[in-house]
């Protein structure tokens, strides 16, 4: 019990938190929720009121004239809330779905300010999966099944809901107190049990769903796969087809297995919802006719009563039902406020160190070489793991000239980079760049000074000026950089050039290229960022062994006055480079020009023999 009350505290904490995000976001939000609530409050009762007095008038011998000003102030009054109804309607859902807009660029922005080891942590992202589905309405089965809105237009719409039937039941309840305490209590005992059976009825509904909301998932998931091209090759290569069936007719029934299950409870529940109903009716009917009979009660009343009664009883369902569905989609906005608690990676870090000592010389300016980067003593762990990538590294890295790094799978290249890009910090140890730490270097400023390709790096489905120079700014500067990777020969070719769209899949209009024009693409955007150091950790497996050397030797010759580093594992980068790392379990095994590390026929020597037996076509050591 403890933990369900805790559980309800942080659901209403976290849909307050909701609402106080949309005041600060525009407070013409909660003013157009705060005027659904009185507008919903009210349309009920122009059918309630007028149409018993129009009775009675009748009844009494009222004139036309009477008659006709009640009828008209009913359709006037009705016409008007409707007309405000459709107008606030509209403006509603305009600012609910910029509010979305808002919330999904404050998951965003929390994104783009995380640091790379906390998004590479699988609960992390996770919980950003969650807080994305939470504003967007991407939930379970059994939340997109109870219809309506969605995600943060739920919150609102049932908000309203619940607000404005409270006030109208008040309103109701007052009315039948006219009726006397003692007959106002046993007909308001008589709606709560209808009430209870009715919201009951939509919980075993509900409980029924979640039931089967696994097999649904699971077949929906193997439907996309089916129909989804992307799968189409492998589908029909290994012949997956009658495997895939055999999944859906397995996933069918267990779902008509755990729907058979539930329904016992759902038939109790309906039953019990329809036996409230007809004593409801048979109560308040009863004594409304009788009242009717004794003449306690007019003609007009007992219209007006029957109406009151019936829409209170549906409001209190519907003050239920809202209540149930704000705290459904309130548990996943707990995830939203989660992340959005989130530490962020400092963007402006040490700024205040800078201000206190003046020294703003030890920030490099853009296209400045590094005088050298410095490792001294690093480690490093992943994290979940006790393993390290890299053990105690010292090492000193040239300000100017190629530095290659070598080394088997696992060996800690990969690591050594993300480390000197301050993607991750390491465990002990420091990184200096002419002799400052670099993790005391303004972020901002620090990532101006260094570009990287990476084995898994990104295309977007962008133009390709936006590709290479995201902002398009200077064409001749794309030009050029086109030119040196060798792709501009491809570029020209294309209709719009610079103004192709990448991807088929997004733009009807997109271009596909090669696994190899987009890695050079992915180096053209490196070598236009003019960094003083540059770096590629074998972007190049897509080209063959004389295309990545060109490349290599390319970005070699425009390296002139800034430090290149590469990695690969073939060792074509390793003749002109000015010194060669070779790492071998998170350790530095050697170091030298590739001429003095041949003759020392170490590690080095044996990887590199290997490799060029291979090319030879001879068996590998």
């Amino acid at each position: 019990m403890e933990k369900q009350k805790r559980k309800q505290y942080k659901v209403m904490m976290a849909v307050f938190c909701l609402f106080r995000r949309s005041y600060d976001w525009n407070p013409a939000y909660l003013a157009i929720l705060a005027g659904r609530v009185v507008i919903n409050a009210l349309r009920p009762f122009p059918a309630i009121i007028f149409p018993a007095l129009i009775v009675d008038t009748l009844l009494g011998g009222g004139v036309f004239g009477e008659v006709l000003s009640l009828v008209l102030a009913m359709a006037g009054s009705t016409f008007l809330l409707a007309l405000l109804d459709i107008w606030s309607g509209k403006g509603l859902v305009l600012l609910q779905s910029r509010f979305k807009d808002y919330l999904n660029g404050k998951i965003s922005e929390k994104q783009q300010h995380m640091s790379l080891e906390k998004m590479e942590s699988v609960e992390v992202r996770e919980l950003f999966n969650r807080a994305d589905n939470a504003v967007s309405g991407e939930l379970s089965y059994a939340v997109r099944t109870l219809g309506g809105d969605r995600g943060a237009d739920a919150i609102g719409t049932e908000m309203i809901n619940l607000v404005s039937g409270v006030l109208r039941a008040m309103v109701l309840v007052s009315a039948l107190l006219r009726l006397g305490l003692v007959s106002a209590i046993v007909i308001l005992v008589v709606l709560t049990f209808h009430m209870f059976g009715g919201s009951r009825e939509k919980r075993a509904a509900y409980e029924e769903r979640v039931k089967t909301t696994p097999f649904r998932n699971k077949n929906q998931y193997v439907t996309n796969v089916m129909v989804d091209f992307r799968f189409a090759k492998e589908i029909r290569l290994y012949g997956l087809q009658d495997f895939l069936m055999g999944k859906f007719k397995k996933n069918k029934q267990g779902f008509y297995v755990a729907r058979k299950e539930a329904k016992p409870a759902y038939y109790f529940s309906h039953g019990l919802g329809i036996l409230g109903e007809l004593l409801q009716m048979a109560v308040t009917y009863g004594y409304l006719l009788t009242g009717v009979l004794w003449g306690s009660i007019t003609i007009g009343e007992f219209t007006g009563y029957v109406a009151a009664l019936n829409n209170l009883s549906a409001t209190l369902v519907m003050i239920v039902q809202a209540y149930l569905n704000i705290h459904l989609y309130g548990e996943y906005f707990i995830d939203f406020e989660k992340v959005m608690a989130l530490e962020e990676e400092n963007s402006s870090d040490s700024l205040s160190v800078y201000g206190q000592s003046g020294d703003q010389d030890s920030v490099l300016s853009q296209g400045e070489s590094a005088k050298a980067i410095v490792f001294s003593n690093v480690s490093f762990s992943y994290p979940g793991t006790d393993r390290k990538a890299l053990d105690n590294v010292s090492l000193e890295l040239p300000s100017k000239g190629s530095i290659s790094v070598v080394g088997q799978n696992g060996s800690g290249k990969s690591t050594l980079i993300k480390l000197l890009l301050r993607l991750y910090r390491p465990d002990e140890g420091n990184i200096y760049w002419d002799g400052r730490d670099i993790w005391e270097i303004p972020l901002n400023e620090y990532r101006k000074k260094v570009a990287a390709v990476f084995q898994d790096y990104s295309i977007f489905a962008l133009d390709i000026r936006d590709n290479v120079a995201p902002g398009g700014e200077n064409d001749e500067k794309i030009w050029d950089c086109l030119r040196q990777v060798g792709v501009d020969g491809t570029v020209k070719k294309l209709p719009r050039q610079l103004d192709t769209l990448l991807f088929g899949y997004y733009h009807e209009e997109g271009v596909d290229l090669s696994g190899g024009e987009k890695q050079k693409l992915a180096i053209a955007r490196m070598l236009h960022k003019d960094s003083a150091l540059m770096i590629l950790d074998e972007p190049t497996a897509a080209l063959d062994p004389r295309a990545e050397l060109e490349i290599y030797e390319q970005v070699h010759r425009l390296a002139g006055e800034r430090a290149v580093l590469y990695i690969s594992h073939r060792m074509s980068s390793c003749h002109f480079s000015d010194i060669i790392l070779v790492l071998e379990e998170g350790r530095v095994a050697e170091c030298g020009t590739h001429n003095d590390l041949m003759e020392r026929k170490s590690l080095y020597y044996r990887l590199y023999q290997s490799q060029a037996e291979c090319y030879k076509g001879g068996k590998a050591v």
